[in-house]
């Protein structure tokens, strides 16, 4: 039921207020780690910034994705569907698109998918 609400909004809702859904699912998830500007703390590794962009540029935006679903949130990744950690690798991605320009992981963030062994394979 949440998935098809959270499918429906993207749908419907103009970009601006889609944003909004995103970054509020990223407070809600991952920003007492990371930080809400990205930038990390003593918890969680930079999301954003010249670390960031030097572990992740040679790689696809497919393997952002498996880490997030794998391990993300710590020990509660289970919590968030396979479109929620899409969605928020996907901000992840595009809040470093000016960075990332000329770099396989915003080439490939047009390729996303989803894993369909994840279900059977995620944890909980």
């Amino acid at each position: 039921m949440r998935l098809t609400n959270l499918l429906t909004l993207l749908l419907v809702i103009p970009v601006g207020v889609q944003a909004s859904a995103v970054e509020e699912l990223y407070q809600e998830h991952c920003a007492a780690c990371h930080s809400m500007s990205l930038r990390g703390s003593a918890h969680g590794a930079a999301l954003t910034g010249k670390p960031f962009v030097e572990k992740w540029r040679g790689q696809e935006a497919q393997a952002l994705l498996t880490l997030s679903m794998s391990s993300m949130p710590p020990g509660e990744s289970n919590k968030l569907s396979q479109d929620e950690h899409a969605l928020l690798t996907r901000y992840i991605i595009e809040y470093n698109a000016t960075s990332l320009s000329n770099t396989i992981l915003l080439a490939s963030l047009e390729n996303l998918t989803f894993d369909p062994e994840y279900e059977q394979h995620a944890p909980g």
